[in-house]
């Protein structure tokens, strides 16, 4: 038997689509979730095209995972691009306040010195 569907990166849920095609055959649904997780948690938060293989006889599981759809791909390396130059920007905010903050304290020190 084999199931195709789309399932969330590391984070599959058990649903009706999958339990009506393994509950008949006897298969346990948690093992199949268990090994679908296992084998898609690099892409998580992405949805990842997957194949199950199962062999009903020896109730044999084998995860195939596909290539992520090209949209989710680039989406994540925008996101990460994002959030790269957010850290930067506020990395430079915070050198900029505390050079000011310096600045402030030595304008202070020379000016109670006089």
């Amino acid at each position: 038997m084999l199931i195709k569907l789309m399932a969330e990166g590391g984070g599959m849920k058990p649903g009706p689509a999958l339990s009506q095609k393994l509950g008949p055959a006897g298969i346990n649904i948690g093992q199949v979730i268990s090994k679908v997780n296992d084998s898609t948690k690099q892409f998580t938060g992405m949805k990842v095209p997957v194949e199950i293989d199962i062999n009903t006889a020896t109730k044999e599981i084998r995860v195939i995972v596909l290539s992520p759809p090209t949209a989710a791909l680039l989406k994540n390396l925008v996101l990460k691009q994002q959030q790269a130059t957010i850290k930067k920007q506020k990395s430079q905010t915070l050198l900029l306040n505390k050079l000011s903050a310096l600045q402030k304290q030595n304008t202070i020190t020379c000016l109670q010195k006089i």
